[in-house]
């Protein structure tokens, strides 16, 4: 694909389009109402484009760019099953 996209470290996930020649910057701290930066670790693309990131503390982030949904999944041990820790 002619689009390659970039974690930052303040939190930020960036979209660069090789073709138009642009580039989109995606403030997830702000997008989730946060006001400090969240250290974003991984990142993976589902068949349906959203987003997975892994935190540094703040457990999984969910972003889909189309719609500018994003979805925050913290470790909850009440959960069976669920994230056992938010260091990701």
């Amino acid at each position: 694909k002619q689009k390659i996209w970039v974690l930052t470290e303040s939190g930020n996930l960036v979209k660069y389009d090789n073709v138009k020649e642009t580039r989109i910057v995606y403030d997830l701290p702000k997008l989730l109402g946060l006001k400090k930066e969240i250290p974003l670790r991984t990142i993976v693309q589902d068949a349906k484009g959203n987003f997975w990131i892994g935190t540094w503390g703040y457990g999984i982030i969910v972003f889909n760019a189309d719609s500018l949904k994003v979805t925050q999944i913290k470790a909850d041990e009440k959960i069976e099953g669920g994230l056992k820790s938010n260091l990701i």
